[in-house]
C-alpha cells in the first residue's frame, strides 16, 4: 500500500511537473495553434479567391454566350422579318396581277365579241402578245391585232393566254 501511495504522489509529482511543462510552453502551444490556423485561414482565403475568380469566369462566359445567342436570334428575326415582308409584298403582287388578269381578260373578250370575232365566251381560247394576236387557234388580221396590241400590249415581254375550252 506504500508503495500505491508513493506511486500515487510520484504520479501526482509528474502530472504537476506536465502541467508546470504545459504552463510553460503554452505560450510557444498557443503560437504555433495560432500560426497553423493563420495558415490555413491564408490557405482557405485563397481557394476561396480562385472559386471566386472561376466562378466570375464561368459567369462572363455565360453572359457572353447569351449575348451571343441573342444577337443571333435578333438577326434571325430581322431576317424572317425581311422574308415575310417581302412575302407579304409578292402576294399583294400576285393578287393584283391576277385582279388585273380577270379584268384584262373580261376586256379583251368583250372586244372580241365587239370586233365580231366571237359569238360567245364558251369554247374560247386566245393569245395576244407584242407579235401577234391568236383567237380559237386562227391568227388574226395585223389590223385587228394592231388594235389589241396598241390597246393591251404594254410591254415588249407581255404575254397574255387565255383557254376556256369545254
Amino acid at each position: 500500500m506504500k508503495e500505491q501511495l508513493q506511486q500515487r504522489v510520484y504520479s501526482n509529482l509528474e502530472t504537476e511537473k506536465l502541467l508546470e511543462t504545459l504552463k510553460l510552453n503554452q505560450p510557444a502551444l498557443d503560437g504555433n495553434l495560432n500560426k497553423l490556423l493563420a495558415e490555413k485561414l491564408q490557405l482557405l482565403t485563397l481557394v476561396d479567391a480562385k472559386n471566386q475568380l472561376r466562378l466570375a469566369q464561368l459567369e462572363s462566359e455565360l453572359s457572353l454566350k447569351d449575348a451571343s445567342r441573342s444577337l443571333a436570334n435578333a438577326e434571325l428575326s430581322k431576317k424572317l422579318s425581311v422574308e415575310l415582308a417581302a412575302a407579304e409584298l409578292s402576294m399583294k403582287k400576285d393578287k393584283q396581277l391576277s385582279l388585273n388578269a380577270q379584268t384584262n381578260s373580261n376586256q379583251i373578250i368583250n372586244d372580241l365579241v365587239r370586233e365580231k370575232l366571237i359569238k360567245d365566251k364558251k369554247n374560247l381560247s386566245f393569245s395576244l402578245n407584242k407579235d401577234e394576236l391568236i383567237v380559237n387557234g386562227v391568227k388574226q388580221p395585223d389590223a385587228i391585232f394592231q388594235k389589241f396590241k396598241e390597246k393591251y400590249v404594254k410591254t415588249k415581254d407581255w404575254n397574255f393566254n387565255y383557254n376556256n375550252k369545254e
